[in-house]
C-alpha cells in the first residue's frame, strides 16, 4: 500500500503539471496565438497550478503554433523544502487536437533534451518527489480523459542521487563525498541551469579512487542518459513500454562509471495489479540480469483500509516473480575481494517467489566447477501477524575449498551441508526459534575425514539452548551442550572420546602409536543481563575439567600418557559489584612428554590456592587485594636442546595480604639433580630463597620495586664443565639484601670448594660483597690453590644517581708472595661518559714495578690520557702469582704512551724498551720501539731488534694512515710510503753458544738481507734481496741424514709497475755448490700489484675476478739443473740407499698460468738405488694448447727396456682451475709394460727367486674426452699353482661408445676355472662425467661369473701369497648371472665357501671349519651361513642386505660370538669376546641410519697382556733418539695419525649414522678385576672420517692395583664429537682405608676414609690424580698402598724396599714422563732403563751414541747382578754397504765377541 500512494503522489503531481500544459493548449486556441494575451495567462495558470503543488513549478518561455505542438524551455521544478527537483531546458511536444473531440489526448512525441533531475531522500526518510503535492489519504478521481503518448526520447539526461536517510558506513571518504553532494544541491538551487556541473565539480574532487565495499550507494550520479518509450493512462489503469535505457553510472563506492543498458521493458498498473517485464539489464563489466517479471495483486481497497486490528489483512493478495539469471563475472568477484578468489568462471543465479497468504520461494546458485547448484527454500507465512511463521532450508552439493575459491589458500576442505532453520516470530523476547545444521562426509587436506558434524539448538522465550553439538569421526567422538536463560544462568558441557578401535584408525593414518583420549569439561555460570560488561556482568562461575589420554603424538607434540583435574571457582566477594574471589586446584601428570625438541619423562605439577581481584585492572598489583598460591612440580628426565635434568622438585609460594596491598612475599624452593648441558653438568642443585618486594607503580624499575627483601642459600655440588676443564667440587652462595634497588643494604657470599681449572686445582675461592651504607660496595676475593698459595682482590665502589655515577677509591691485588695496591689518591670514575683516571697507579710493594694512568677518557670528544708501564718483570710477576704454566720470561719492560687531540683527529706517541729479555732461559733478547701518530702520519723513527747481544733488524717506516678512535682507518694510496727493513749481517758461528744446536748441526755461513718500500700503494715500487755465504749443515732434513758443505745462496727481487714489455715481479735465484752452479731459477711476472692492493682492500669499487687475474697472469719460469750426480748430494737416504747416476733436468715455461707453454726435459743415465742398477730414465716432453705431448719415456733396467710411453694428454689447466666446460680434446697415447719374468724380481724381494711365470701389459688410449677409446690387457703368464701345474691369470678390458668389455680368466693346465665375461653400459664422456653426468648409460647389461669347484690348495698361486696366506684347504664354487639394464637389473648367484680353512701371516692365526653361503638375487645380499672357529672360540653371521639396483639399502643382521678371539681384528693383544650383536637399519639417505644393539657382552682379557699404561707403543719404556738428540716418531704412529686426520669425504663417499647401544648386562673381565659397563653411542661415519658422541659407563666393579682391590665408582667416557675421536675422561676407582691408618691421619673431611685414582682430561691428554681423604702426597698414598702402614715422614723417604717395589709398580706410569725429560738433555741417540722385578734391583741401564754416520757405541749396565755375571758391557756396530754389519762386543769379564750379519731382505 505504501508503494501504491507514492506512485498516486507523483502521478497527481505529474498529473496536474499536464493539466497545465492542457491549459495552456487550450489558452492557446481561444488566444489564436497572441502573445500580449498568452504569456499573462501563461503565468495565471502556473500560479493556478502552483497553488495545488506543495512544491512549485517554473518556466522559462512557451513558443510554437500550439496547434499541432509547443516548445517550453526552462522548466525548473522545485519540491516542497523549496530545494531542486529538476531542471529542463527544453520539452518539445506535437499532438492531436482534434482527439480532444473524443475525449482522447495523443500526444504524438515528447523530446527532452538534458533533463537535470533530482532523487533525494531527506534524513525524515521521505524522499523529495514525494513533496511536490499535499499528502492526502482521500481516494482519487479516475482521470477522465485517456492520453496516450507515442513516444518519448530522452536525450543527454542526468540524475543526480542523495540519500541522507541511510546512516553513513564508518569509511570517511564515503562520508565527505555525501557532504560535498549536499553542498553542491544546496549550490545548484540558486543556479538550476549548472545542476549538472557543479554536481560533477564536486564529485571528482572528493571521489574515492579506489572501490569500495558495495552496497547501496549514499551518493550517486546517472549520466548521458538515452531513454525511448510509450505509456497510456486512463482511468486507474498506467501502462508503459520501454524500448531502451542507457546510462553512465556513478556510484559512490566505485572507482569508475559503469555503463547500464535496459532492454525492452513493460509496466502495467491497473487497478490492485502490478505487472512488470524487464528485459536484459546489462551493468558493464559488474553483472548482467536476463528476463525478470513480477506480478503484484493487491488486496482490494477496503480490505487495505481495514482496522480490525485482530485479523490484520496482508499487505498481498497474490505475488509471483521469477529471475532467470543473475550472472556475476568471476572478475567482479575478485574486484571486490580482499584477494583474487581464482574461479574458472561467472557464478550464476536464478530465483522463483510465488504465494498468497503463504510465501514460498526458491534460490538456485550455481558456483563454476561444481556439478550440482546450491539451493535455498524458504516459506514464510502469517507475515502480516505479531507472529509469522517461517522455515528455511539451504542444501549443497559436495563443496571442496578448491572449487569454491580456488585463488585462496584455504586447507583442503570437502563437505556437503544442509541447514534448516524453522521458527515463529521474530521479536528476540517472545520468538521461538530452532536451527538444525550438519556436515556430512567432511574431509580435511584429502587425509582427515569425519564423518559427521551436527548442530541443533534453539532460542525460546530469551531462552538460548545448545541441545547438541556432536562431531563424530573415526579417530574421535566430540558431543557439547549449553543452555543460557534470561536470568544470566549459563551452563555448558564438553565431551570427548577415542576408543581401541578410533586410537587404530588415527595410527594408520598418521604413521604414529595410537592415542586413546577421554576429556569432561564442565562449565556453570552466572551473569547479570542487564550489565554489558562482561567483567561486570559476571556474578559466579564454577569450572571442572578432567583428562585422560595415551598415546598423543601430532604438531609436534607427543605425550605418552597424562591426566589431571582442574577445578576452579569463582564468585563475587560480598555485596561488591567490583571484587571477585576464587579458589582453584589443579593436580595435573604426564609421562613420556615430547614438544618439539624438548623431552620429559614424567612431570606432575600440583596448585591450589586463592585469589581477590577489584575491577578495573588498570593497576594489576593494586586490583589484587589478596592472593595465597602453592604450587609444587615434580619432572624426572628433562631434556632440552643439549640439556638435561635427571630429577628436580619445585616449590613456589607466593602471599599477598589485604592489609599490605603493595607488599608481596615469595618462597622458592627447588631440589635438582643430574643438571647436563652441552658445556658443563652439575651433580645436585638446592636452594631456599625468600624475598618481599613492596611495589610501586610506573614504568622507572627504582620506582617499581620501592623495597624489597632477598634471603637464602643455594647449594651446588660436583659442578664440571669438561670442555674447558673445569670442575667445582661444591658451590654455596648465600644472600642476605634489603633495601631499595639504588641503596641495597646487606651481604652476598659465594664459596666455592675444590675448583680445577684445566691443569690448575684450587682448595677453596671465595667472592664477598658487603654493601653498609647503601651507597658504597666493598668486594673481596679469595683463590687458594693450596694451604701455600693463595691469592686475594678487593675493591671499593661507590655509586649515586642511581648507578650512574661510579668511582673505584681502592683497589688490591696479591698473593703469598707479592702485594699491588693503590695509593690513597688514587681514583677511576665514571659518570656514563667520561672516564676519569685521577694519579691512578697500581704498585708493586715488593719491588719497584708499577702500572700508571692519569687523564680522561671521553668516547667521541677530546682526550688527555697518559699510560706508563715502569719496571715490569714479567718473570717475578709469573713467580710471584704461583704462574708455573706460563713460559718463563725474564727481563724488564718500560713502556709509556700518551693520547690527546679530538675523537676525529687524535695524535699517539708510544716509547717502549724491552731489554735483557728471556724465554724459557733462551735469550737475552731486546727491542726498542718509538712511535708517533699526528694528522695522517705514522712514524716509526727507529725500531731495532737484538738478539743473543747481536743487533738483528732495523726497522724505519712513514706511512699515510689515517686513523681516529672511532675504529675507522684508511690508508692514503695516493702518498708515498717508506718501508726500510735490513737484516743485519749475520755470522752464524757468533751464534754457536747462544744455540747450542747449531753448533750441534754445524750450521756456519754469513747472512745478509734488506726490504726496501718507496712510492705510493698506486706506483709501488719494492726490491728484497737475500744473501747466504758459505752455508753449511749436517743433520736430519725430513727424517733424512744431510751434510751440506759450501753453499751460496744469492736472491734478488725487484718490482716497479709493469709498463708495455717492462716492469713487474722479476726474481732471480742462484744456488752454488762448492763455487758450482747447482740451480738457477729465473721468474717474472707483469704483476698488477696496485689494482690488486685496491681490490683485495676494498678501496677500489672495480669488481675483480680473482681467478681470471690469476690465470691471464704472464709469467716466465726457467729452472735448470744443468748437472746432477746422485753419488755426491750428501743426502744420507741417498747414500743408505747406495744411489748413483747422472743426469739433468731442464723446465722452461712462458705464456700465462692459465695456458702455459715450453718444455721438460728429464735425463738420467746409469742410476743406482739399493739392488737396482743400470736404471735409464727419459723424458722428452712439450707442454702447450692445453695438451701435454710426450714425445718419449723409456724406462730400461739391466739392459732390458721395461715401460715404454708416448702420445698426447689433454692439460686444460685453464678450464679445470675455472671451473669452466672443458672442449673435446682428442686423445692419443700409448703405454707398454715389457714382459718380465717374476724371478727378476728377485732383486729386492729373495721370494720371488722361486716364482715362474711372466707379467706384461699394455694400454692404448684414443678417441676424444667426449668419446674415448681404450683397449688394456695385462696378465700374469704360466705361474706355478698350489699344486704344482701351470696357470694364467689374465684381464682384458676395451671400451668405446659408451660399453665397456671386460674378460678375466683363470686358466690351469690350459682349461678355463674362473671366468669373469661382462658387458657394461658406462658413460664413457670424461667432460659429462666431471660436470656431474651420472657414470650409468642406457644400454644392456651382462655379466657372468662362473667357476668350477676349485680346492683352494690346489688353484691358488701360493707362491705369490706367501706373505699373506698359509696353508688354505676348502672348496669355493662361484655363479652369478645379471641381465636386464642399470635401472631394471636382473640378479642371481650364489658364492658358497664349504670347510674352508687358512693361516694369516700377519696376525699369526690359524682360521678353521670356515663354511659360507651367499646367495644375491634382485632385491638382497642374504647371508644363509657365515661361520668361523678359531679353536674352542666360534663366530656367526646371519641375515640379509637388501638393495636397488646394487645400491644396499636395508639393513638385518645378526652376529653371534662364543669366545672368540678378536686379536688382529680389532686389537693387538687375545680378546675373548661372548655376545650377540643386531644391526638393523638403513643404509641409504643423508646420512643412512643402522642401530647396533649388543647384548649379553662377555669381554675376556687376560693376563699376558702388556700391564703399561701406555699400550699404544711397543716398548714404552724404551726411548729412541734420533741422531739430532731428538725423539724419533714411530712410523706405525705417523700413519695411524694421517689416517684419522686424513679427510677423504666425497659425496660418493660413505655417509652413516650408526647408533650403537650396549646393554647394563655387558661385562669386562681380566685376572685383575671384573667391569660392569653399558653404552649409549652415535657415530657418524663421513667418508673415512669418524665422529663419536655419547657415552660409555662404568656401573660397577672391583680392580687390583699393588695389590688392593679397588672398587670402581661410577665413571663415564664422554664422546663429544670430535672427529678424530677425542673422548672426555672421567673415571674414578677408591680403596677404602683401614682403621689402623685413619687412626694416624685423622677423620676424613667428608664420607668413608678411602684413597682415590681419578683420571680426567682426554684420550689425547689424560691426567692422572691421586687423591685421598684424609689428604695425603702422592708418595705417602704411595706408601700406603706398598706397605699397608700409615704413613711417616722419615719412613716414608728412608725404606728402600718399598722405593723399589713402588718403582717397579708405577714404573709404566712414570717411566714415560722420565724418559721424555731425559731426551732432551743426555747427549745420547739411544736410551733404554728397564726395570726389575723389585724395581731398580735387577734392572738395567744402556745408553747409545752415533760416533760417525756408520759406526754405533753403547754401554749398558747390569744392576744388582750375580757375581758371575756381567755388570758393564760395550758394543760397537759398523754398518757398510746397504746390508752388511760387523758387532764387537766385551765385557767387564773379560769376555768378548765379533759377529757378522747379511740382511738378506
Amino acid at each position: 500500500m505504501v508503494m501504491k500512494r507514492w506512485i498516486t503522489r507523483i502521478a497527481k503531481g505529474l498529473g496536474l503539471s499536464l493539466a497545465a500544459l492542457l491549459a495552456l493548449i487550450l489558452l492557446a486556441l481561444l488566444a489564436l496565438q497572441i502573445g500580449a494575451v498568452r504569456d499573462p495567462l501563461v503565468r495565471r495558470v502556473l500560479a493556478s497550478v502552483n497553488e495545488g503543488l506543495e512544491g512549485r513549478v517554473a518556466l522559462g518561455h512557451v513558443r510554437g503554433s500550439l496547434l499541432t505542438g509547443a516548445r517550453v524551455s526552462d522548466v525548473t521544478i522545485f519540491d516542497s523544502r523549496d530545494n531542486l527537483a529538476a531542471f529542463i531546458p527544453e520539452v518539445a511536444l506535437s499532438y492531436k487536437p482534434g482527439a480532444l473531440l473524443r475525449g482522447q489526448l495523443i500526444i504524438e512525441e515528447v523530446q527532452v533534451s538534458e533533463p537535470q533531475l533530482v532523487v533525494r531522500s531527506y534524513p525524515d526518510q521521505r524522499l523529495n518527489w514525494t513533496l511536490l503535492s499535499a499528502p492526502s489519504d482521500a481516494p482519487g478521481e479516475p482521470l477522465g480523459i485517456a492520453i496516450y503518448v507515442d513516444r518519448v526520447r530522452i536525450q543527454q539526461g542526468f540524475i543526480a542521487y542523495l540519500d541522507e536517510a541511510s546512516e553513513a558506513p564508518d569509511n570517511a571518504s564515503l562520508q565527505a563525498l555525501r557532504s560535498r553532494s549536499v553542498q553542491a544541491l544546496n549550490q545548484a538551487r540558486d543556479t538550476p541551469s549548472q545542476l549538472s556541473t557543479i554536481w560533477r565539480r564536486s564529485w571528482q574532487s572528493a571521489h574515492p579512487d579506489a572501490d569500495g565495499i558495495p552496497g547501496a550507494p549514499l551518493s550517486a550520479a546517472l549520466d548521458e542518459l538515452h531513454a525511448e518509450l510509450t505509456t497510456s493512462l486512463y482511468r486507474e489503469d498506467i501502462l508503459a513500454d520501454l524500448k531502451h535505457l542507457e546510462f553512465q553510472a556513478h556510484l559512490d563506492w566505485l572507482a569508475d562509471a559503469q555503463h547500464l543498458s535496459l532492454g525492452e521493458s513493460h509496466l502495467r498498473l491497473s487497478g490492485n495489479l502490478i505487472h512488470a517485464e524487464i528485459g536484459q539489464l546489462r551493468a558493464g563489466e559488474l553483472f548482467d540480469v536476463n528476463a525478470l517479471q513480477a506480478t503484484l495483486t493487491l488486496p482490494p481497497a477496503s480490505e487495505a483500509s481495514s482496522t480490525d486490528d485482530t485479523a490484520p489483512s496482508p499487505p498481498l493478495e497474490q505475488a509471483f516473480a521469477h529471475l532467470d539469471t543473475l550472472r556475476v563475472p568471476a572478475t567482479t568477484l575478485d574486484r571486490f575481494s580482499a584477494q583474487p578468489l581464482g574461479l574458472s568462471g561467472p557464478i550464476t543465479l536464478s530465483a522463483r517467489a510465488a504465494g498468497g497468504k503463504q510465501l514460498e520461494a526458491l534460490l538456485t546458485l550455481n558456483l563454476p566447477g561444481v556439478e550440482a547448484p546450491l539451493e535455498l527454500s524458504a516459506q514464510l507465512a502469517d507475515y502480516s501477524s505479531e507472529t509469522p511463521r517461517y522455515l528455511a532450508t539451504l542444501s549443497t552439493p559436495t563443496l571442496t575449498t578448491s572449487a569454491v575459491a580456488p585463488g585462496l589458500e584455504l586447507p583442503g576442505l570437502t563437505t556437503r551441508l544442509r541447514a534448516q532453520v524453522m521458527g515463529l516470530g521474530f521479536d528476540p523476547d517472545t520468538m521461538h526459534t530452532g536451527i538444525r545444521a550438519r556436515a556430512d562426509e567432511l574431509r580435511y587436506d584429502a587425509t582427515y575425514e569425519a564423518e559427521l558434524l551436527y548442530v541443533a539448538g534453539d532460542l525460546s522465550a530469551g531462552e538460548l539452548r545448545a541441545h547438541r553439538l556432536a562431531a563424530l569421526s573415526p579417530y574421535l567422538d566430540l558431543f557439547a551442550s549449553a543452555r543460557l536463560n534470561p536470568e544470566g544462568r549459563l551452563q555448558a558441557a564438553l565431551r570427548t572420546t577415542a576408543d581401541n578401535v578410533q586410537a587404530r584408525r588415527a595410527s594408520e593414518l598418521t604413521g604414529e602409536a595410537p592415542v586413546t583420549a577421554d576429556v569432561s569439561l564442565d562449565l556453570d555460570g552466572r551473569f547479570d543481563p542487564a550489565i554489558d560488561e562482561l567483567t561486570e556482568a559476571a556474578r559466579a562461575l564454577s569450572l571442572d575439567a578432567r583428562w585422560r589420554f595415551e598415546g598423543f603424538d601430532a604438531f609436534d607434540v607427543a605425550i605418552n600418557n597424562s591426566r589431571g583435574t582442574l577445578v576452579a571457582d569463582l564468585k563475587r566477594a560480598g555485596e561488591s559489584s567490583h571484587r571477585y574471589h576464587a579458589t582453584y586446584t589443579l593436580d595435573a601428570r604426564a609421562a613420556g612428554v615430547a614438544l618439539g625438541p624438548h623431552r620429559l619423562g614424567s612431570l606432575r605439577a600440583q596448585d591450589q590456592g586463592r585469589i581477590e581481584l577489584a575491577l578495573p585492572l588498570n593497576d594489576p598489583l593494586a586490583s589484587l587485594t589478596d592472593l595465597e598460591n602453592d604450587l609444587r612440580v615434580n619432572l624426572t628426565n628433562l631434556r632440552t636442546q643439549g640439556n638435561r635434568v635427571e630429577r628436580a622438585n619445585l616449590r613456589l609460594a607466593s602471599q599477598k595480604r589485604p592489609e599490605a596491598p603493595r607488599s608481596l612475599q615469595t618462597r622458592l624452593v627447588v631440589d635438582a639433580q643430574g643438571i647436563h648441558n652441552p658445556g658443563a653438568s652439575v651433580e645436585r642443585f638446592n636452594t631456599d630463597l625468600r624475598a618481599t618486594a613492596r611495589l610501586g607503580q610506573g614504568d622507572d624499575p627504582f620506582e617499581t620495586l620501592r623495597a624489597f627483601t632477598l634471603r637464602g642459600e643455594s647449594t651446588a655440588s660436583r659442578l664440571r664443565a669438561p670442555q674447558s676443564d673445569a670442575a667445582i667440587t661444591t658451590a654455596r652462595l648465600h644472600l642476605d639484601l634489603q633495601g631499595r634497588l639504588d641503596a641495597p643494604r646487606g651481604d652476598v657470599t659465594l664459596e666455592l670448594d675444590k675448583l680445577t681449572l684445566g691443569t690448575n686445582t684450587f682448595d677453596s675461592a671465595a667472592l664477598q660483597l658487603h654493601m653498609a651504607s647503601g651507597d658504597q660496595v666493598r668486594a673481596e676475593a679469595q683463590l687458594s690453590r693450596d694451604a701455600e698459595r693463595h691469592y686475594g682482590l678487593g675493591a671499593t665502589l661507590t655509586h649515586a644517581r642511581r648507578y650512574a655515577r661510579l668511582a673505584l677509591t681502592e683497589l688490591h691485588l696479591g698473593s703469598d708472595r707479592a702485594r699491588w695496591e693503590s695509593p690513597p689518591e688514587s681514583r677511576i670514575t665514571w659518570d656514563g661518559r667520561t672516564l676519569g683516571l685521577e694519579s691512578f697507579q697500581l704498585d708493586d710493594t715488593h719491588a719497584s714495578g708499577s702500572l700508571r694512568a692519569d687523564g680522561t677518557w671521553t668516547p667521541g670528544a677530546s682526550q688527555a690520557l697518559e699510560l706508563a708501564m715502569l719496571n715490569i718483570a714479567p718473570g717475578q710477576i709469573a713467580s710471584d702469582f704461583h704462574l708455573d704454566d706460563l713460559p718463563r720470561i725474564d727481563g724488564q719492560i718500560d713502556l709509556l704512551f700518551s693520547m690527546a687531540g679530538t675523537s676525529s683527529a687524535p695524535t699517539f706517541n708510544l716509547t717502549t724498551e724491552l731489554s735483557s729479555i728471556t724465554y724459557e732461559e733462551e735469550g737475552p733478547f731486546g727491542l726498542t720501539l718509538a712511535a708517533g701518530y699526528e694528522r695522517g702520519s705514522l712514524t716509526l723513527p727507529q725500531t731495532r731488534v737484538f738478539a743473543y747481544g747481536q743487533p738483528v733488524l732495523e726497522l724505519s717506516a712513514r706511512l699515510p694512515v689515517n686513523l681516529d678512535l672511532k675504529g675507522n682507518t684508511s690508508v692514503d694510496w695516493n702518498e708515498d710510503f717508506l718501508v726500510d727493513l735490513a737484516l743485519a749481517p749475520l755470522r752464524l758461528r757468533d751464534f754457536h753458544q747462544a744455540l747450542p744446536q747449531l753448533n750441534d748441526y754445524g750450521v756456519e755461513g754469513d747472512l745478509n738481507g734488506r726490504f726496501r718500500w718507496t712510492g705510493s700503494l698506486s706506483e709501488p715500487d719494492f726490491s728484497l734481496a737475500l744473501n747466504a755465504q758459505g752455508l753449511q749443515f749436517a743433520g736430519e732434513v725430513g727424517g733424512d741424514y744431510l751434510s751440506i758443505r759450501s753453499l751460496d745462496l744469492a736472491s734478488q727481487t725487484t718490482y716497479s709497475p709493469p709498463r708495455g714489455s717492462r716492469g713487474g715481479l722479476d726474481t732471480r735465484i742462484n744456488l752454488d755448490w762448492r763455487s758450482q752452479r747447482l740451480a738457477l731459477l729465473e721468474a717474472n711476472a707483469a704483476l698488477p700489484l696496485a689494482q690488486w692492493l685496491r681490490s683485495a682492500t676494498g678501496v677500489s669499487d672495480e669488481a675483480l675476478s680473482w681467478q681470471d687475474a690469476f690465470l691471464t697472469l704472464p709469467v716466465r719460469l726457467l729452472l735448470d739443473i744443468p748437472d746432477i750426480n746422485l753419488r755426491s748430494i750428501p743426502l744420507q737416504l741417498l747414500r743408505d740407499a747406495d744411489a748413483s747416476g747422472e743426469g739433468s733436468i731442464k723446465l722452461d715455461l712462458a705464456g700465462t698460468l692459465g695456458r702455459p707453454s715450453g718444455r721438460v726435459d728429464v735425463a738420467l743415465k746409469e742410476l743406482g738405488w739399493q739392488n737396482f742398477r743400470d736404471m735409464f730414465v727419459d723424458l722428452n716432453a712439450r707442454l702447450g694448447d692445453g695438451r701435454l705431448n710426450v714425445e718419449r719415456f723409456r724406462f730400461e733396467w739391466d739392459a732390458d727396456e721395461i715401460l715404454v710411453a708416448d702420445g698426447s694428454l689433454p692439460l686444460p689447466i685453464e678450464s679445470l682451475v675455472a671451473g669452466e666446460t672443458v672442449d673435446d680434446i682428442p686423445l692419443n697415447f700409448r703405454a707398454q709394460l715389457r714382459e718380465l719374468p717374476l724371478s727378476k724380481l728377485s732383486t729386492f724381494n729373495y721370494e720371488f727367486s722361486k716364482v715362474t711365470g711372466d707379467i706384461a701389459a699394455y694400454l692404448t688410449l684414443d678417441g676424444s674426452l667426449r668419446a674415448p677409446r681404450l683397449n688394456a690387457r695385462a696378465g700374469l703368464f704360466e705361474t706355478r699353482l698350489g699344486d704344482g701345474s701351470t696357470g694364467t691369470l689374465s684381464l682384458e678390458v676395451s671400451g668405446a661408445d659408451n660399453a665397456i668389455e671386460v674378460d678375466a680368466r683363470l686358466c690351469r693346465q690350459y682349461e678355463d676355472v674362473l671366468t669373469l665375461a661382462a658387458s657394461l653400459p658406462v658413460n664413457m664422456d670424461t667432460i659429462g662425467l666431471a660436470t656431474g653426468a651420472p657414470w650409468q648409460a642406457p644400454g644392456e647389461l651382462r655379466v657372468d661369473l662362473e667357476s668350477d669347484p676349485l680346492q683352494l690348495d690346489k688353484v691358488l698361486p701360493l707362491q705369490l701369497l706367501t706373505d699373506l696366506i698359509k696353508d688354505p684347504q676348502g672348496t669355493f664354487e662361484a655363479d652369478l648371472k645379471v641381465r636386464g639394464d642399470w635401472e631394471t637389473p636382473s640378479i642371481d648367484g650364489q658364492l658358497q665357501l664349504r670347510q674352508a680353512a687358512l693361516t694369516l701371516v700377519d696376525m699369526g692365526r690359524r682360521f678353521v671349519d670356515i663354511n659360507a653361503d651367499i646367495e644375491l638375487d634382485d632385491d638382497q645380499l642374504r647371508i644363509n651361513t657365515f661361520e668361523l672357529h678359531d679353536g674352542p672360540g666360534q663366530a656367526s653371521l646371519t641375515g640379509a642386505i637388501a638393495h636397488e639396483r646394487f645400491v644396499p639399502d636395508e639393513l638385518n643382521l645378526d652376529l653371534n660370538a662364543d669366545g672368540f678371539n678378536v686379536e688382529g681384528l680389532a686389537v693387538d693383544f687375545p680378546v675373548y669376546v661372548t655376545g650377540v650383536v643386531g644391526a638393523r637399519g638403513n643404509l641409504q639417505g643423508s646420512p643412512g641410519n643402522v642401530n647396533l644393539r649388543i647384548s649379553g657382552l662377555e669381554v675376556q682379557l687376560t693376563d699376558t697382556q702388556d700391564t703399561g699404561l701406555h699400550a699404544t707403543e711397543l716398548n714404552s719404556d724404551i726411548v729412541v733418539l734420533d741422531r739430532s738428540g731428538r725423539r724419533r716418531a714411530s712410523s706405525d704412529a705417523a700413519e695411524a695419525s694421517e689416517l684419522a686426520t686424513r679427510d677423504l669425504s666425497a659425496p660418493s663417499a660413505l655417509n652413516l649414522r650408526v647408533n650403537i647401544r650396549v646393554d647394563r648386562d655387558a661385562w669386562v673381565r681380566h685376572p685383575i678385576g671384573n667391569v660392569n659397563l653399558q653404552a649409549d653411542i652415535v657415530a657418524l661415519l663421513s667418508g673415512t672420517n669418524v665422529s663419536l658422541s655419547g657415552s660409555a659407563e662404568a656401573l660397577r666393579g672391583d680392580l687390583e692395583f699393588l695389590g688392593r682391590r679397588f672398587n670402581v665408582q661410577p665413571s663415564e667416557v664422554a664422546f663429544t664429537g670430535a672427529s678424530p675421536p677425542n673422548p672426555r675422561l672421567q673415571l674414578e676407582a677408591t680403596y677404602e682405608l683401614d682403621r689402623a691408618i685413619t687412626q694416624s691421619l685423622g677423620p676424613p673431611s667428608d664420607g668413608d676414609p678411602r684413597i682415590i685414582f681419578r683420571i680426567s682430561g682426554s684420550a689425547d691428554n689424560p691426567r692422572l690424580v691421586l687423591q685421598s681423604d684424609p689428604a695425603m702426597t702422592d708418595t705417602e698414598i704411595l706408601f700406603v698402598l706398598m706397605t699397608g702402614r700409615p704413613p711417616s715422614r722419615g719412613e716414608v723417604g728412608r725404606d728402600e724396599g718399598v722405593a723399589n717395589q713402588a718403582l717397579g709398580a708405577v714404573s709404566g706410569l712414570f717411566f714415560g714422563l722420565l724418559q721424555d725429560q731425559l731426551s732432551g738433555t743426555v747427549p745420547v741417540d739411544v736410551l733404554r732403563l728397564e726395570p726389575g722385578e723389585g724395581g731398580l734391583q735387577g734392572g738395567r741401564l744402556e745408553f747409545g751414541k752415533y760416533i760417525t754416520n756408520d759406526i754405533f757405541l753403547s754401554y749398558r749396565i747390569q744392576l744388582g747382578g750375580d757375581e758371575d755375571e756381567a755388570t758393564n758391557i760395550v758394543r760397537v756396530e759398523y754398518h757398510f754397504l746397504p746390508r752388511w754389519m760387523v758387532e764387537l762386543t766385551y765385557t767387564d769379564q773379560n769376555e768378548g765377541g765379533a759377529n757378522i750379519y747379511w740382511d738378506v731382505y
